[in-house]
């Protein structure tokens, strides 16, 4: 799924992993990283044992497919802060 044109705007990389992404707030005010392109689905059951995935529009939080994130959030920059870095 491409980034949406309203979006594009918003675009940066993970200076991690150089992942394409955007920025929000969370309702407590938090900023998260959100991938622009992992496709997210709903699940609807139709009876009968079959399941059916529709395309949906929202975005996963690049905390979850980052091969990198564990260098990122207040345990990584403690740890810098000890080592030294």
């Amino acid at each position: 799924m491409p980034i949406p044109d309203a979006l594009k705007q918003h675009a940066r990389k993970c200076r991690l992993c150089s992942k394409q992404l955007i920025f929000a707030r969370t309702d407590a005010g938090m900023r998260v990283p959100l991938d622009t392109v992992a496709p997210t689905f709903t699940v609807e059951d139709e009876g009968g044992g079959e399941l059916r995935a529709k395309r949906a529009t929202s975005f996963v939080s690049h905390f979850a497919t980052c091969p990198a994130a564990n260098e990122f959030g207040r345990k990584a920059k403690s740890k810098e802060a000890t080592s030294g870095r």
